[in-house]
């Protein structure tokens, strides 16, 4: 890339950078730090943080446990139709967020496809704490997934056969060896 080239990559970064920030710094720019503190202490910001921190915390603790064992299955495994298994689980990045939210308004909503049969049984979803929950883990889920099998196949499958040959059940080498290995994905993964 010449000279040219990397200016006008520099002006493009730039002007990214800006709009990506904007939103940001007009909250902050908007607003007197007193203003800001007084916002964030009113009874509706806490209420709001508590609901995020909870529904944070449900949904990755979810991500952890289901998302994990099927990265690892797509990063170990070679079967038919594994590619559509993955578009699967990467379309909602693909699909505009109103159209997820659409979706699973008509999914779980008290008159959805699965919706009404919760309903029956006197389990509403739409508008409480289970919804916000499936948002979070439609639109965050992708990310973990690639992430988590990125870095599981990152892992030489070698040495946890080693572990294996020392005595070591499938279990044991998987949560002595292979996880400990592809920590640092499964944490970026996490945090994504």
């Amino acid at each position: 890339m010449g000279k040219a080239g990397r200016w006008l990559a520099a002006g493009a970064g730039a002007v990214l950078f800006a709009l990506l920030l904007a939103p940001l710094a007009a909250i902050f720019l908007s607003l007197t730090p007193g203003q800001f503190r007084a916002g964030l202490a009113s009874p509706v910001a806490v209420q709001a943080l508590a609901v995020s921190l909870v529904s944070t915390g449900i949904t990755l603790a979810i991500l952890l446990l289901a998302g994990t064992p099927l990265a690892y299955w797509l990063a170990t495994r070679e079967f038919r139709g594994k590619r559509w298994v993955e578009t699967l689980i990467d379309l909602p990045v693909a699909i505009p967020p109103a159209v997820v939210g659409v979706g699973l308004l008509l999914a779980f909503g008290r008159k959805g496809v699965v919706g009404r049969w919760l309903a029956a049984e006197g389990v509403t979803v739409a508008f409480t704490l289970a919804a916000v929950v499936l948002a979070e883990l439609v639109v965050a889920a992708p990310h973990y997934v690639r992430a988590a099998q990125q870095a599981f196949a990152g892992v030489d499958p070698r040495l946890a056969l080693v572990a294996r040959s020392l005595g070591a059940t499938p279990a044991v080498a998987f949560r002595r060896v292979t996880l400990p290995l592809a920590r640092r994905g499964l944490a970026t993964g996490a945090a994504l």
